[in-house]
């Protein structure tokens, strides 16, 4: 049924829910169905099924997520893919975005890092951030 809703094409917070219940309910089986959305014409439902993958957390969403964001020309879907990647709290997913910081383009490393204030209380991790920004040198990034 869930499945059935999702490809409605109902408003992109209902597909959403459904997508993000099916990930819940069955995630390997659901991850190809789900990540099929992302390819969607609508850029707030791939914005909200890219979040959906990132906080399934699910190993296999972080390829499927990092290269969905280099095809994206959109900022703000650029931002919710690195929100998405930073969600999954990989190490994969961490050390693809402290790699932005330091030698990625001039927006995606303040996107990068913006991404991981979510773990600013984490003194290691944040510590990793820090690092990475002064590696690169550039005072204009935010930290």
């Amino acid at each position: 049924m869930l499945r059935l809703r999702s490809r409605l094409g109902d408003e992109p917070q209902v597909v959403s829910e459904c997508l993000v219940a099916l990930l819940k309910l069955s995630p390997q089986k659901s991850f190809g169905f789900v990540a099929q959305f992302l390819e969607t014409s609508l850029p707030p439902t791939q914005e909200l099924v890219a979040l959906a993958l990132g906080e399934s957390r699910l190993p296999e969403a972080f390829e499927t997520l990092k290269i969905w964001w280099g095809k994206q020309v959109n900022p703000e879907l650029r931002q919710a893919g690195l929100l998405s990647l930073a969600m999954l709290r990989s190490d994969a997913g961490f050390d693809f975005l402290i790699s932005l910081i330091i030698q990625g383009r001039e927006l995606d490393a303040r996107d990068a890092i913006a991404a991981l204030k979510l773990y600013q209380p984490d003194p290691i991790l944040w510590g990793r951030v820090e690092a990475a920004a002064q590696k690169r040198g550039d005072l204009n990034l935010p930290c």
